[in-house]
């Protein structure tokens, strides 16, 4: 029963890692030969060809916000809440990895009881006990699992697919404010062209 419950923590934390490893990766850009943009969080996602010409995303937004926050002064009375306030998934990392390390010292804990519990005269002349307290602490410890990092195994693949969405509305919001720059350059200059020669261009060319 315990090497079931061992294999069980251990997956268990191997699928945390590997949540945590998709929902903080950075999201990388390419644009193949057909013009196609395609987002992926690994640079090894991307097809070989187009990794020269990749683009981390993550990097260029946490540059860009850096540098606004640079150029903007700062007013006294809001220094304070900027110092104290920190990012959604910055604040979901911090708490993330609080759980993971409790309960790594839980694993420790409950593999320490174990041993104690079978190498000491405890439970001498009760046998029978130990398979049933084996399996208490089995269940406790599963219900610890379930009730602590239930709901952030869920959040962390939430958290990547909403971070890659983000990435792309933000992406097709830049492409349509160049589009529309770009038609009323257009308009701005059909206009210009359409207006008539100054009158002192006319005199000259009577003249």
């Amino acid at each position: 029963m315990s090497k079931h419950v061992a294999l069980s923590a251990l997956l268990f934390l191997v699928l945390l890692g590997l949540g945590t490893r998709h929902a903080f990766a950075d999201i990388y850009q390419y644009v193949n030969d057909e013009g196609v943009i395609s987002f992926v969080d690994n640079l090894e996602s991307v097809p070989e060809k187009y990794r020269a010409t990749a683009v981390n995303t993550t990097a260029v937004e946490e540059q860009n916000r850096i540098q606004s926050q640079a150029e903007q002064p700062v007013q006294p009375g809001t220094m304070t809440l900027q110092l104290n306030a920190f990012p959604e998934e910055s604040a979901f990392q911090m708490t993330f990895f609080t759980k993971l390390l409790m309960t790594a010292v839980v694993v420790f804990a409950w593999f320490g009881i174990l041993v104690i519990i079978k190498k000491t005269d405890v439970l001498k002349g009760r046998e029978k006990i130990l398979p049933a307290t084996r399996i208490a602490l089995a269940c406790i410890f599963l219900v610890y699992l379930v009730m602590v990092h239930g709901k952030d195994v869920a959040g962390l693949f939430t958290m990547a697919g909403n971070k890659i969405e983000a990435v792309k509305e933000k992406q097709a919001q830049r492409g349509k404010k160049a589009g529309q720059a770009i038609k009323a350059l257009n308009q701005f200059m059909d206009e210009a062209g359409k207006q008539p020669p100054p009158p002192e261009q006319d005199e000259e060319k009577n003249n």
